[in-house]
């Protein structure tokens, strides 16, 4: 196992991105009616283009994406953020959604960035369905995390020279660095495209959302009890960083 993370830092360091398979066919369906079934209940924010729950807890059966992620962000890595995105099918006539950007922390940050070897995040896409040029499989720039390419931000149709779209069974995670660019494509297929968004710092980057509550929203639920102890530390150390610097007393206010 530790051979492979190897192989995907690699892929991360050269590229900006590695793709593998990581929930099997039935975690993923699982996942995926979790989140049906909040998008059912009204929970997250919803236009003609997608739907977003937000302050989602992650899926279990990730530890090669962990492994992978110590080794590129340090052991002391931390979620920043963690959501769901569901592209609603249409028939092409509307927009894409987000058009190219690179993700947080360097959509804050005045360029010049750090160096690429020094990587301040990374983006871990899981796919819950097939990602397709259909139905919206994330377009990207391979290598963009070294250099922005020149001209990228005008591309308005997705058409930009060397870009590519992601095809990947259900189950499958994209994880990338931070600082490289993609986009949205349209859903032009007849079913919805469902993922799982998180974004993953070192312990020294201030997370995007305020994951100490949603840690202390999490510990108040029935799932968390269920969990082992070893599980709940992990899950700890994900949310809150392994170095609890910082923390209230008592959960945050919202």
């Amino acid at each position: 196992m530790t051979a492979e993370a190897d192989t995907h830092v690699q892929n991360l360091k050269q590229h900006g991105y590695a793709v593998f398979q990581l929930l099997t066919p039935n975690d993923a369906q699982a996942a995926k009616q979790h989140v049906y079934n909040l998008e059912g209940a009204g929970v997250g924010s919803r236009n003609n283009i997608q739907h977003r729950v937000a302050e989602l807890i992650p899926a279990g059966g990730q530890l090669m994406a962990q492994l992978v992620l110590h080794r590129y962000l340090g052991s002391k890595c931390r979620l920043a953020t963690f959501s769901s995105n569901t592209l609603l099918p249409q028939d092409g006539s509307l927009g894409s959604g987000l058009g190219w950007h690179p993700d947080y922390p360097y959509h804050d940050i005045d360029q010049p960035w750090p160096p690429p070897e020094f990587p301040l995040g990374c983006q871990v896409l899981i796919c819950l369905d097939e990602f397709r040029q259909d139905n919206g499989g994330t377009m990207f720039m391979p290598n963009s995390h070294i250099q922005k390419p020149e001209g990228i931000e005008d591309d308005m149709e997705g058409t930009f020279p060397g870009s590519m779209t992601l095809t990947a069974p259900a189950g499958s995670v994209l994880v990338a660095h931070s600082a490289w660019w993609h986009r949205q494509t349209k859903n032009v297929s007849k079913l919805p495209r469902t993922a799982l968004l998180g974004n993953y710092t070192p312990g020294h980057v201030v997370p995007k959302d305020n994951m100490e509550k949603q840690c202390h929203d999490f510990k108040a639920s029935e799932s968390y009890s269920l969990l082992s102890e070893q599980e709940q530390g992990t899950l700890d150390d994900l949310l809150l960083g392994p170095h609890r610097r910082g923390l209230y007393a008592s959960p945050p206010q919202p």
